[in-house]
């Protein structure tokens, strides 16, 4: 366990304790991709397009809001599988992203506007709750009912376990998912421990990260970080039964011999 290595360690332990902005969170997350970005410019940006938005007879503000952003050219990426893609400084330069990066867009410029809004951790598919009408950040158009319950009919979970709130810390840790998930991908498997280490600075649920960062170093064939990982994944098992299901992996481990290093 090193995550206190990682170079922004800091700035995420500061982010998880202050009342943190989803723009500072996206920014946080922008800078594993990049330690230059440039956040002036990231804030200036936002606060450019939101002195565009106009509302008019017939037209809400947010209404107006997702005009400009269609006009503008912001659009879901056609190839999801770039770490630009949850970049956002990449993504207000070439105004295309996932739909949880603009999502961090869309909340922002909401926020400079003064509309209520929250993160909606739709599963598969990040929704942003703005004036309590459902957005698609991904097509920046409102979300019609029927659209919803389509979505809502292919999921094992609860409607409203689908349409729960996600704080500001939660984003960050689904942003910080989608790149873990993009460096298994591309098979490097030490670039996917440091965005799971920044995630142990600010997700609720550890235990999920541990027994992922145990795989993660057997596939790194360490054998020894994985069983340190899988002890602490024990420390916060829910039953007996976990716990002899962990126990008997790092006794499997225990007996496989790793790579020097």
């Amino acid at each position: 366990m090193k995550t206190h290595q990682l170079p922004l360690s800091e700035e995420f332990i500061a982010y998880k304790n202050e009342d943190a902005s989803v723009i500072g969170g996206a920014m946080l997350v922008g800078r594993t991709l990049d330690a230059n970005l440039d956040r002036a410019w990231v804030l200036s940006q936002i606060e450019r397009l939101a002195t565009n938005v106009t509302a008019s007879d017939g037209v809400t503000l947010l209404d107006a809001l997702l005009i400009l952003l269609r006009d503008s050219g912001f659009r879901g990426a056609s190839d999801y599988y770039q770490y630009s893609n949850s970049n956002i400084e990449s993504v207000l330069k070439t105004f295309t992203g996932i739909p949880i990066s603009l999502a961090a867009v869309l909340m922002s410029l909401a926020d400079e506007l003064g509309l209520g809004n929250e993160g909606i951790n739709f599963p598969g598919h990040f929704l942003v709750n703005i004036d309590k009408r459902l957005v698609d950040p991904f097509s920046m158009t409102l979300v019609r009912g029927s659209t919803l319950e389509n979505w809502l009919e292919r999921l094992s979970t609860s409607r409203d376990e689908a349409l729960r709130r996600a704080s500001p810390c939660q984003i960050v840790t689904r942003m910080l998912n989608n790149l873990k998930a993009l460096a298994v991908t591309r098979l490097d498997f030490l670039k996917a421990l440091d965005f799971s280490g920044y995630q142990l600075l600010v997700a609720d649920d550890l235990f999920s990260l541990y027994l992922e960062r145990a795989e993660l170093w057997a596939k790194l064939e360490v054998p020894t970080m994985a069983i340190k990982e899988l002890e602490l994944a024990i420390a916060l098992a829910s039953d007996d039964k976990a716990v002899l299901v962990l126990k008997k992996q790092i006794k499997n481990l225990a007996g496989t011999s790793g790579k020097l290093h």
